[in-house]
């Protein structure tokens, strides 16, 4: 029984994060992107989620191309919750009762991811630039 308690409490904080992009204008034609994924299901998808913001800030912006520059990554962990179990019995007669409890308490850590970059655009294809209608196309067939 404690496994699935477990197990279910580890299957409730994966489900429960997220990915979430901060967008900073710095020039017309300059953004800075701060994605931050939390949980199994997130923290591998935080790079395609940045690129796929990427390319609809430099569409939104009525640019073509961009590239990304500055770009910074990091990957950790940050507490989820605790799982707790426990047991207690009670043993009784006429008037009286003993009562004997003891209680397991486990951290349960949930994988976090950062990207930062600067979303350069253009619209001219140059070395190294990503076409964003093309990117968004793609993001759209997964």
């Amino acid at each position: 029984m404690k496994k699935f308690a477990l197990v279910g409490a580890m299957a409730a904080v994966a489900l429960s994060a997220c990915t979430t992009t901060n967008e900073t204008p710095i020039a017309p034609n300059v953004v800075r992107l701060d994605t931050s994924a939390q949980g199994l299901l997130f923290t591998g998808r935080a790079g395609q989620d940045t690129l796929t913001k990427a390319a609809q800030a430099t569409i939104a912006n009525g640019y073509t191309y961009f590239r990304l520059a500055d770009v910074a990554t990091g990957s950790g962990s940050q507490f989820a919750g605790v799982v707790s179990s426990g047991s207690a019995n009670a043993y009784g007669g006429d008037g009286y009762a003993s009562v004997y409890g003891s209680s397991i308490s486990t951290p349960v850590y949930s994988p976090t991811a950062k990207i930062g970059a600067t979303v350069i655009m253009s619209n001219e294809n140059g070395p190294g630039e990503w076409n964003a209608a093309d990117v968004l196309a793609k993001a759209k067939g997964k």
